[in-house]
């Protein structure tokens, strides 16, 4: 019982401080082990200013050629630069580096270890992804028929210090690889056979990989080489195909259009793909749209459409179960839709 009167509130405070204490000491201290994530440390600090100073100057080289009144030949040149990225979730955790000095100064929680080297510590990731900058090459010709339009061009990409930014399960993992590089080449064409119909394809070809990237991401936070894998969302072939047919119906104007989108096999998450072996998180995407419609000369028009007409699955994006090694979740594409709209002009 706490005594009353001008000592009570002295008294209580004190008891009160002391319980707080002997709780923290006794029950809190011997759970942190426990954790399922290291606990926050206080940042900036000490060690760690929080700030990056970034700058660099990038440039444009581009070069044409009239062939005719219809081709144009073209050769360009350039470079790009990405600030640095930090990391502001709640898996921002600091760099290996830093570690020694952290620990020096009484920053670093219990369950923090610093090993000899990132694969022997715990709990170390990165605060930011430093700039990355890149170089890109391109050839290509762009022309136009009395029918028609064909583009097309080849191109090389390469980024140093490419910024990787991957869900792991607890957070993101936001790094560096040292080198990613991208060969590929693209076309689109465009052909009316007849005053009524237009059809158009486009198409992209890309060969993607990483060229040197020893600290990827892997499952529950740890590192993994990717070197020589290709990075995650980026499908080899991708086409886009379609045709719209206009019409008149008596004195109103009416059209029918469909189109087709392919994207071939990917990997959706490469911290589960290229570090289990068991598990294949690839997604292709093979999805047909329709639609057609038709308008008055009164402003009304009423268009009925469809998507995803055949039904296509496939599985968007997938990612480690939070706090759950070796769950997965997935969020799926959009099932088959169908819809009617109408409109008014006034």
């Amino acid at each position: 019982m706490i005594a009353s009167g001008a000592a009570g509130p002295a008294a209580q405070q004190g008891y009160l401080m002391g319980f707080f204490s002997t709780i923290k000491q006794s029950l809190i201290s011997s759970l942190q082990g426990l954790q399922f994530t290291p606990p926050m440390i206080d940042f900036p600090n000490s060690v760690e200013s929080g700030k990056t100073n970034d700058y660099k100057l990038t440039w444009n080289l581009r070069v044409a050629f009239e062939a005719n009144d219809n081709v144009t030949i073209y050769a360009s040149a350039s470079s790009g630069f990405k600030s640095s990225s930090w990391n502001l979730s709640r898996a921002s955790k600091p760099f290996f580096k830093d570690g020694t000095a952290l620990s020096a100064a009484g920053l670093l929680p219990n369950n923090y270890i610093v090993g000899s080297s990132i694969a022997t510590s715990k709990n170390f990731g990165t605060r930011y992804a430093s700039p990355e900058s890149s170089l890109v090459y391109e050839i290509g010709v762009k022309a136009r028929f009395e029918r028609g339009a064909i583009n097309l061009a080849i191109f090389d990409q390469r980024i140093k210090g490419f910024q990787s930014n991957t869900f792991i399960g607890d957070g993101f993992s936001l790094t560096n690889a040292g080198k990613q590089s991208t060969k590929g080449a693209e076309v689109d064409v465009t052909w009316v056979p007849v005053d009524e119909l237009t059809l158009t394809f486009g198409g992209t070809y890309l060969d993607a990989i990483y060229d040197s990237f020893v600290t990827g991401p892997g499952p529950n936070g740890s590192v993994a080489d990717l070197s020589g894998n290709r990075p995650a969302g980026i499908p080899e072939w991708a086409t886009s195909v379609s045709a719209t047919y206009n019409f008149k119906i008596g004195e109103e104007t009416a059209y029918i259009r469909g189109d087709w989108q392919y994207e071939s096999n990917i990997v959706t998450n490469e911290a589960i793909f290229f570090t289990t072996g068991a598990i294949q998180p690839f997604r292709e995407i093979n999805t047909v749209n329709a639609s057609a419609g038709i308008s008055w000369e009164n402003g009304l028009s009423v268009q009925i459409w469809a998507r995803n007409l055949f039904n296509d699955e496939y599985v968007n994006t997938v990612f480690p179960g939070v706090l759950q090694p070796g769950v997965i979740n997935g969020y799926r594409n959009p099932p088959r839709t169908f819809g009617v709209a109408v409109r008014k002009s006034f």
